[in-house]
């Protein structure tokens, strides 16, 4: 548990909550590519577990980068529009480098798509 600015209580289960919650995009993209790009019962199976690492990886990360500007930069980065370009760029940069790595495991190995 810990206080943040303004009296905020923080506890570990709302970290949770918030992180899954805002981070249904990668769940969205990493099911759908799954479905696509996939052949094997095993192989989809093995994307959609992956999912939820990569989420809570690029929500704590989503986070951190926007208290980072916001505390370097100025508050004006935890508004509405620097918030959302940060959090899609995050998503955009995270799907790109998972499905980049999948290709390549994919090709070396063969067997897994």
């Amino acid at each position: 548990m810990a206080l943040m600015p303004g009296g905020m209580v923080v506890t570990l289960g709302f970290l949770i909550f918030y992180l899954c919650r805002n981070n249904t995009g990668f769940f969205v993209f990493g099911i759908a590519y799954a479905f696509r790009y996939k052949h094997s019962s095993k192989a989809r199976l093995l994307v959609v577990v992956a999912i939820v690492p990569l989420a809570v990886t690029g929500g704590v990360l989503r986070l951190w980068i926007i208290f980072t500007s916001a505390y370097y930069i100025g508050p004006v980065m935890a508004e509405h529009r620097p918030h959302v370009l940060l959090s899609w760029s995050v998503l955009t940069v995270l799907l790109v480098a998972a499905i980049g790595v999948d290709r390549y495991v994919s090709r070396s190995r063969g067997s897994w798509n």
